[in-house]
């Protein structure tokens, strides 16, 4: 009996391990293909002036070259109206 728990004990680490693992390759796969390739990012919400983790957020909008990352759908539609009104705020 504490063998057969001792196996289910280690395949179940094994699985956690590897559910990990793809998870992070994962998380890399959300990253836009422009932002891996080096196009310049902002990583602040540029309405909230909120630090953005672009590898989680679906909000990117491409503006003068640049991809700009929002926290919320709110956030990223205000700035399409007027992008130089967040741009040039200080």
């Amino acid at each position: 009996m504490k063998r057969v728990l001792a196996a289910i004990l280690v395949i179940m680490l094994a699985f956690t391990l590897g559910c990990s693992k793809n998870d992070k390759d994962k998380r890399q796969e959300n990253i836009p293909e422009k932002a891996r390739s080096g196009m310049k990012a902002s990583l602040i919400d540029q309405v909230s002036k909120e630090p953005v983790d672009i590898a989680k957020t679906p909000y990117v909008y491409v503006y003068g070259d640049v991809e700009y990352y929002f926290k919320t759908k709110e956030n990223m539609e205000a700035f399409k109206k007027d992008p130089e009104k967040y741009l040039n705020k200080k």
